[in-house]
């Protein structure tokens, strides 16, 4: 019952409509229009609601009105769940009422929109769940009358599975050799039974995914069931009590229609589940039965498309056959040479197309049909997969299993390639054939009757034409030529088709392999090893290692061998070769090994002819392995052991090769030690840990592969895996020893003589010799505790490991050479300059570039200690040995990094995590969401810290590389090498921030935010920044130029990006900010050019011969060496003085580098020369005049001066 309180009047569902029309005029005016509607459409959608009905169905007197008890039309729920027939009349509103009611109260305006929307949600929500009502109510009748017919449809199943035993055969017209069916019939009916074949393969395939989702249904429908009884029990336990804001009760009457609409709805879901289920139990029986009809109905059909394929394919080879053999009779009566008839030269050809189209359609329609069963498969465990991972649980153990074993029926890539690279060459067989005909064709098409013969139709036979009597091309072979070139297009086009849908099969091969990888890799699929298995692993030991089945396995391979020429040539060439050239080969890698360790070096070829020499000795073994595992794979015997030996025999193969391999090069005098300066002894301790893995774990291998393939069990059989564990404690125990802390590669490496290696190694952790033998304990320890899988995949990363740590190690030794080559080669040709330098190096001068005079005090410097005397070789040996082992150290960690985190990726959980940890979202490229994970950021970090590494020692390496051979000087060289850098730091900045999403279009408002607030406060340091790219561009100043700014003069020796770095003569550092090169004045002494003018002023005595001494003057510098010839030394009077007649020379030096040394000659050579001809260099001289004297001095004798005072 429900009560609607109008201020103080109750209004029961019983009460007249009068009275509540009454109560309703006196409510509240502004929902008054609101409750009408609803009241109006509450009693039509209730039958009990009647005007005509009195207080019969009141409560009684002490009970409360205001109670919630269950209405009579939904009772309580049962124990069977089952709904009981509606009590007292009431019904549930249809779903029209509740949308007319719905779309009435959306149209009337009200004054309290929080009132109406929650009306309106509660109706929708009674709207909604009456829809699912009735959909469940239309599932339990489709499941109870599948019940009913289920004797029915087994019945039919049987009666179609008893007519589909008989063979099948073709209709009488079909092979009625007196009115046999023509070619175009047999095709027509062929397409028919070729669409009758693909909808039965359709109807087994949805069968089978049925059986397959009612397998997996059944498990969970005993869950949905008691979460339906919960829903019921919840659904009732909701009380319904007064609402705010609504004092006529609208919106409570309108909330308890919603809750007797849920739980009716909830019922009817549990009625709905229960029904499913009784129906799965009465189909226990049914489905597989029909599987079983569907299956033969699809081989029925399958075997009477193969007749028609048969037939289509023989009618056409015998109409083929019989139009050529008539053709060539008819030629044959008419005198005319067969062979000159193409297409009965390409008859053989036509008749293989022919059968080879045929066989094909039979290949492509099987392929299909797997591949269509394998995708129905595949995406069922898919959806287990993603219900799985959905759940709190994760992925189940069982479905762990089911896709480990589904993975392991797929076909080997290695397999499918293999048909591709033969299809391939059919398709390019065919096109020659193809296009010699269409050639053909074009030349006949072109051919008129009379014409002179050419090249492609000199041959065929001709006709001669009753109307002109001139020679043609015989029509019939014209018309048999098409159809041949027809033929081959359909054969072109089928063999296009079927690598199509290889190509695609790979793929999702593939896509299947990763999936599994993905989220089977730490699934427990097998039982924890007992010793209880022992006499197990033994039996299947000794069952598998039977001397018989090598024995037989070895005459099958000698048999099947002679019918692999192929593979032969290969051993051959890449096994018996090498064998018989093994003593000149060795002798060529010693002459290779000494031309390396020459003083002088050697070119990088040496080192590459090495790498190959060695290569080329150790390939024997590896080949044989390899070509006896392909042909011994191909051998189909009834147990499979030459199969299983083939495997073994390739993964030998595959693991020697690198083992053996890496012995040669850490031989004595080998590779290793003579062109990559590896110290002997640690090459001794590898080499012997490499024979001890060759001859004690490979054998081991060997035998866990061979047992895991030739047994019964799988690869999670007791004696596998008891294999696999020895394998893998040999492998730590040999890892143990090679790497021990004392007595390994590491205390070797510890006991160089060179202080600066011990004491790097002295600071080295000694963790090496316990991590490395610690891995492949656990992977033992994971095999024995049932994550076989996980182990096998572990260890195929640890071998592949094994590949990049050698691929590393040989790019970091050539490297490291070609570097070494280099240097010694710069070495040699700077020992040959000229000794002169060294001579002139120790000779002093004075610096007064400052002035520019040639007298004063100066700094005395000499060659060495000058900035601008410092021979560029030996600053380039000095700055670039440090900067390019450096960029070789952070390239080899990095591909370290990125080699390992590719390899270990699949296998290591906490690299997968990495990749489901998202940091922010992303907008892409075209506008999808893309999410920043953890990932990202961890692979943009080792890119940023490259591209820092890179930007400070790549331009170094790019100088002595490639620029110091262009015609460049060296400042410019250097502005090439910084901007270089800055370009590369640009770059690895870019890279970073696409990473990780920071594109231009996400970041600009930022920028431009940025930009302006650093405008004012870092406006110095970007101007300072833009002068610095302005100074490597424009080049107003170089590197080694000699400037003065202000009252510093020095050489420029690097311009940084915010700075310049000014050396003195005093060989101190002044720091200079670009800016102030740029709007400052300064002097460049070497900008355009660098020679410069040396003046020196004397002073001769008067009355000393003026001539003469300008005359030895222009001598003295024209007879110096350092003097420039043009522009001409140049010799002045230049005037009289207090004390000498002044006399100026002028010359000029090429480059500042020579001022000093040829200031301090010129002056001593003066000197010299003025002594000898008598010329006196004056000095100054002052007369003094005594007027008085003191009184009792008397006057004294005044002496002419002497030279050398000073007054």
């Amino acid at each position: 019952m429900t009560y609607i309180e109008s201020g103080n009047l109750p209004i029961t569902r019983s009460q007249p409509i009068g009275e509540i029309l009454e109560a309703v005029h006196d409510s509240d005016r502004r929902n008054r229009g609101l409750i009408l509607v609803f009241l109006a459409f509450f009693a039509l959608a209730n039958p009990g609601f009647s005007p005509g009905r009195a207080q019969e169905s009141a409560p009684p007197a002490g009970q409360d009105q205001t109670a919630d008890p269950l209405p009579a039309a939904i009772p309580s729920p049962t124990d069977n769940g089952q709904q009981p027939a509606p009590a007292n009349g009431a019904e549930l509103p249809t779903p029209e009422a509740l949308q007319s009611q719905l779309t009435a109260v959306e149209a009337e305006p009200a004054a309290d929109e929080s009132f109406q929307t929650r009306l309106v949600a509660a109706l929708r929500s009674s709207l909604e769940q009456l829809r699912t009502l009735a959909e469940l109510r239309q599932r339990e009748a489709a499941y109870r009358q599948a019940i009913e017919t289920v004797v029915t449809r087994a019945e039919d199943a049987r009666d179609k599975l008893a007519a589909l035993q008989t063979q099948p055969g073709l209709p009488e017209d079909a092979t009625n050799e007196f009115a046999p069916l023509s070619v175009e019939v047999i095709r027509q009916r062929r397409t028919v039974a070729e669409a009758d074949f693909d909808a039965a393969r359709s109807a087994q395939q949805a069968l089978e995914a049925t059986e397959r989702e009612r397998i997996g249904r059944a498990t969970t429908l005993a869950t949905q069931i008691n979460e339906a009884r919960t829903a019921i029990d919840e659904a009732v336990a909701i009380k319904i009590g007064e609402s705010e804001g609504d004092p006529q009760g609208v919106l409570r009457a309108a909330r308890e229609n919603e809750r007797r609409i849920a739980i009716a709805t909830a019922r009817q879901r549990l009625a709905t589940l229960q029904a499913e289920q009784a129906m799965l139990e009465a189909e226990t029986d049914l489905l597989p039965l029909q599987v079983e009809a569907a299956r033969a109905a699809t081989a029925h059909a399958g075997a009477l498309l193969k007749l028609w394929n048969d037939l289509l394919s023989g009618r056409k080879r015998y109409r083929v056959e019989t139009e050529l053999a008539e053709y060539q009779n008819r030629l044959i009566l008419n005198s005319v040479d067969t062979e000159g008839s193409l297409v009965l030269t390409l008859e053989t050809r036509w008749l293989d197309l022919i059968s080879e189209n045929a066989a094909l359609q039979r290949t492509t329609a099987a392929r299909r049909a797997r591949l269509d069963e394998q995708e129905q498969e595949w995406k069922q465990n898919e959806a287990e997969i993603k219900r799985d991972l959905e759940s709190a649980e994760g992925l189940r153990p069982a479905l762990g299993l089911k896709l480990l074993r589904a993975r392991d029926r797929l076909e080997s890539p290695a397999q499918l390639r293999g048909e591709i690279a033969e299809l391939d060459e059919a398709i390019e067989r065919t096109r020659q054939l193809q296009s010699e005909v269409y050639l053909t064709l074009e030349d006949i098409r072109d051919f008129k009757p009379g014409d002179r013969p050419r090249a492609g139709t000199a041959r065929l036979p001709r006709v001669t034409q009753a109307e002109t009597g001139l020679q043609a091309i015989d029509p019939e072979e014209i018309s048999l030529l098409r159809r041949l070139l027809t033929d081959t297009e359909s054969q072109i086009q089928d063999l296009i088709e079927f690598k199509s849908l290889l190509e695609l099969n790979r793929r999702r091969i593939d896509g299947y392999r990763s999936l599994v990888d993905a989220h089977v890799v730490w699934i427990r699929d097998a039982t924890t090893f007992r010793p209880s298995a022992l006499p197990n692993a033994w039996r299947t030991l000794r069952r598998t290692l039977q001397p018989k089945a090598f024995a037989d396995s070895l005459a099958a391979l000698i048999h099947e061998a002679p019918r692999r020429p192929e593979l032969l040539t290969l051993l051959a060439f890449f096994g018996g070769l090498p064998l018989l050239l093994r003593l000149r080969l060795q002798s060529r890698l010693r002459i290779l090994n000494r031309l390396a360790s020459l003083p002088t070096g050697h070119p990088l070829a040496a080192t590459f002819a090495a790498l190959a020499v060695s290569l080329i000795i150790v390939l024997p073994l590896p080949v044989v392995l390899e070509v006896a595992g392909v042909i011994l794979i191909g051998i189909q015997d009834e147990s499979g052991f030459s199969e299983a030996l083939g495997e073994a025999l390739q993964l030998v193969g595959a693991l020697v090769l690198p083992l053996i391999w890496s012995a040669r090069m850490l031989a004595p005098n080998g590779l290793a030690e003579t062109h990559f300066d590896f110290q002997p002894e640690r090459n001794r301790l590898a080499r012997r840990a490499i024979f001890r893995a060759v001859w004690l774990g490979v054998p081991v291998i060997f035998l866990w592969n061979l047992t895991s393939h030739a047994s019964s069990a799988s690869r999670d059989g007791d004696a596998a895996r008891l294999l696999f564990v020895v394998s893998m404690a040999l492998l730590a125990a040999i890892l143990a020893r090679a790497f021990h802390p004392q007595r390994g590669i590491a205390a070797v490496q510890s006991a160089t003589g060179r202080l600066s290696e011990a004491a790097k190694d002295a600071t080295r952790p000694q963790w090496l010799g316990l991590l490395l033998p610690l891995l492949p304990l656990i992977l033992a320890f994971l095999s024995l505790a049932g994550y076989t899988h996980a182990a096998i995949l572990m260890a195929d990363r640890l071998y592949w490991s094994l590949w990049l740590g050698l691929g590393l190690t040989l790019a970091y030794g050539l490297l490291k050479r070609w570097l070494a080559v280099r240097q010694v080669r710069r070495h040699a040709l700077g020992s040959d300059a000229p000794q002169s330098a060294t001579a002139q190096a120790s000779t002093p001068f004075r610096s007064d570039v400052g002035n520019g005079v040639g007298s004063g005090v100066g700094t005395e410097i000499t060659r060495e200690n000058s900035p601008i005397s410092q021979p560029d070789d030996r600053w380039q040996r000095e700055e670039l040995a440090g900067p390019t082992q450096r960029l070789l150290n952070a390239s080899m960690w990095v591909a370290v990094l990125v080699g390992g985190s590719y390899l270990w990726a699949p296998v290591l959980p906490i690299i997968g995590f990495l990749d489901r940890v998202e940091l922010w979202p992303s907008v892409g490229v075209d506008g999808t969401i893309v999410p920043i994970t953890l990932a990202n950021f961890v692979l943009a970090v080792p890119i940023l810290f490259l591209a820092i590494v890179s930007a400070r020692n790549v331009p170094g390496l790019v100088e002595i590389t490639l620029l110091e051979k262009l015609p460049l000087d060296k400042p410019a060289r250097y502005a090439i090498t910084s901007l270089a850098s800055y370009a590369i730091l640009s770059v690895g900045i870019w890279l970073s921030f696409s990473i990780l999403g920071l594109r231009w279009d996400s970041i600009q408002w930022l920028v431009a935010a940025l930009g302006v607030g650093l405008g004012f406060g870092l406006q110095e340091i970007f101007a300072n920044f833009v002068s610095g790219v302005i100074l490597l561009f424009e080049q107003p100043i170089r590197v080694g130029d000699v400037v003065t700014i202000g009252d510093t003069t020095g050489t420029v020796t690097r311009i940084r990006i915010r700075s310049t770095i000014v050396r003195n003569w005093e060989r101190q550092e002044l720091i200079i900010p670009n800016k102030s090169l740029i709007t400052d004045r300064i002097i460049n002494w070497t900008l355009s050019d660098a020679s410069n003018r040396l003046e020196i002023r004397v002073g001769v005595a008067y009355g000393s011969d003026t001539a003469l001494a300008c005359r030895l003057l222009s001598e003295i510098c024209n007879q110096h060496e350092h003097v420039m010839i043009d522009p001409k030394p140049s010799v002045l009077f230049d005037g009289f003085g207090d004390s000498a007649l002044n006399l100026v020379a002028r010359c000029f030096v090429a480059t500042l580098e020579n001022r000093m040394s040829t200031l301090h000659e010129l002056n001593t050579a003066i000197d010299q020369r003025f002594r000898q001809a008598g010329i006196e260099i004056a000095f100054p001289q002052q007369d003094i005049h005594i007027r008085t004297l003191p009184a009792g001095q008397s006057e004294p004798v005044i002496e002419p001066p002497t030279q050398g005072d000073v007054s």
